[in-house]
């Protein structure tokens, strides 16, 4: 194995390759956006093998495969700690708990275009974006923060492009939004949305809310939309509600199936006949088989379905 490897590195399908020295910290989210693996974390310095050996780039960094080296993300740092990150198209979008991304404002939200950081409707106050969605032109964000730019809307909120949305009151934390087609997923650790018991998942679609069969018995850190099935990891060991069939969630891992709308109980938690065991399950990404992926960059607890 790479000893030293810096908390990130890659997969060719044969070997651990270390990225540079790596960063001197925590990495709580990869994503690859225009031929870069950008990543964000608790790190403040990115370690290359050769030229500037200690570059301070705050909480967001970039590295070009091709190149062998790491860079700050727009040319700015990050001052401040990155918990999400979401491409879309020429924009790439970054959450967490951070001031300013160079000299630019931006209060724990941000966005670069076309080389030009600029914050998202006034940012955050009152606490952290974890997650960041993106679906129809409207940007989705989730956390423990209490307002978005001036509103008082805490949690959990939908950004139209020009006014902050609520989307429900929510006591504690959303930690994952996803979907499949047009129902909105939503997971962390919570009991309730708009006074109706969810239990750390939750799913909304024309507007209301609903639960996902009683939800979880512990809180969710990942949703990933595979085959038109939301797949659900986290730190849960079972459903909230006991089932009649004793069928259900498996531990750390289920996945919910809009296969089974027709169905006369509606859509129900599915376990994975003979998946491995696995500890708490923090990211799930969906694999392509028919691409032959030479650099498959790795942080953190990952279940690949």
């Amino acid at each position: 194995g790479v000893q030293g490897v810096g908390h990130v590195v890659s997969w060719d399908g044969v070997r651990v390759h270390r990225l540079g020295l790596g960063l001197d910290g925590g990495v709580n989210t990869l994503v690859y956006w225009h031929g870069l693996v950008v990543a964000g974390g608790t790190f403040s310095t990115a370690l290359q093998r050769a030229g500037n050996p200690r570059l301070g780039t705050g909480g967001l960094a970039a590295w070009n495969e091709t190149a062998q080296q790491w860079s700050m993300v727009g040319g700015a740092r990050v001052n401040g700690v990155v918990m999400a990150c979401l491409a879309v198209g020429r924009r790439l979008y970054v959450g967490g708990l951070f001031d300013s991304v160079g000299a630019v404002s931006t209060n724990g939200l941000a966005v670069l275009e076309d080389g030009v950081w600029s914050s998202v409707g006034g940012g955050v106050l009152g606490g952290t974006v974890y997650s960041i969605f993106e679906q129809h032109g409207h940007l989705y964000i989730g956390g423990t923060f209490s307002r978005v730019g001036s509103v008082p809307i805490g949690r959990l909120a939908r950004w139209d492009g020009r006014q902050w949305l609520s989307l429900g009151e929510l006591e504690g934390e959303v930690r994952a939004i996803s979907a499949v087609g047009e129902y909105v997923f939503v997971g962390g650790s919570f009991k309730t949305i708009d006074g109706k018991p969810m239990n750390n998942v939750a799913v909304l679609y024309s507007g209301q809310w609903s639960s996902l069969n009683g939800g979880l018995n512990g809180p969710v850190h990942a949703l990933q939309d595979v085959a038109s099935c939301m797949h659900i990891g986290g730190v849960f060991s079972g459903p909230a509600v006991p089932t009649q069939s004793g069928t259900g969630p498996g531990r750390y891992i289920t996945r919910w199936c809009l296969d089974s709308l027709d169905s006369q109980d509606g859509p129900v938690f599915a376990d994975f006949q003979g998946f491995p065991g696995l500890g708490p399950v923090r990211a799930i990404v969906p694999v392509v088989h028919d691409v032959d992926p030479s650099f498959a960059p790795v942080s953190g607890t990952c279940a690949a379905i």
